[in-house]
């Protein structure tokens, strides 16, 4: 099956989760709302699967990646771009301080991750696909993991600091072709943002003295009448052949 996931509009995902705002206080907030939830159901099948109850899956610090529970918690082809913004609006809407006694004994990153960022997914591909069953929206979440992988990553391009010309526009300095000389570049993706960081930037050596006298400037000096500083042994021996 041919999934959208080269067509996902990541810049709505927000106001999609925003949306389902009313229903996600009550899964959060009313521990009987989450019990004829398909996801949920699924979610206790995953902990049954792995060998764990609900106490000692909350005293886990990291789910391995090959249990069951990692795996069905993925959102399918939103990937992890699209579970990183769906976490974001979600700790938006429910901080650190939001009460836990409704979802105990799992902490509230925990029923996010595992449960709440899974439940939407599905909502997002069931409005996606046109299903009207949440079972078939989670059984295609699952198929299509893989998809994400898939998706294009923009080009890198490669920028040079600092600009060729004094007064550019643009604070990121020119773009240039690969080409072209890039011993000085750093480089920044397409979907970067904010100037190029210090610590890319590179170091211009400040030039060190060389340590050898100006032959001439000590003698030029002293015809002047000034006082001519230190001089070298050639210097001084010119000097008194001139006097001789």
């Amino acid at each position: 099956m041919n999934w959208p996931a080269l067509h996902v509009d990541f810049q709505h995902i927000p106001n999609r989760v925003l949306k389902l705002y009313d229903k996600l206080q009550h899964i959060v907030f009313d521990n009987e709302a989450c019990k004829a939830l398909f996801v949920w159901n699924s979610f206790k099948a995953d902990l049954e699967t792995d060998g764990y109850t609900m106490a000692q899956f909350s005293r886990l610090q990291h789910v391995p990646i090959s249990s069951a529970i990692w795996h069905n918690s993925r959102i399918g082809y939103y990937g992890l771009k699209g579970t990183a913004i769906i976490m974001h609006v979600l700790m938006q809407l429910f901080p650190p301080t939001t009460p836990t006694d409704a979802i105990q004994p799992l902490s509230l990153w925990q029923y996010l991750s595992y449960f709440v960022v899974p439940h939407i997914g599905c909502q997002l591909i069931a409005e996606d696909l046109s299903i009207s069953m949440t079972m078939n929206a989670y059984n295609l979440m699952v198929q299509s993991m893989d998809q994400s992988n898939h998706r294009p990553r923009p080009k890198p391009r490669i920028i040079l600091w600092p600009p060729k010309q004094v007064g550019e526009s643009s604070s990121l300095g020119h773009e240039v072709n690969e080409d072209q000389d890039v011993g000085r570049a750093s480089v920044l993706t397409s979907t970067g943002h904010g100037s190029v960081p210090q610590a890319s930037r590179p170091q211009v050596p400040s030039k060190k003295p060389c340590g050898r006298w100006n032959k001439t400037a000590p003698v030029e000096a002293e015809v002047a009448g000034q006082d001519p500083g230190p001089v070298s042994t050639g210097q001084r021996t010119q000097r008194n052949a001139r006097q001789k």
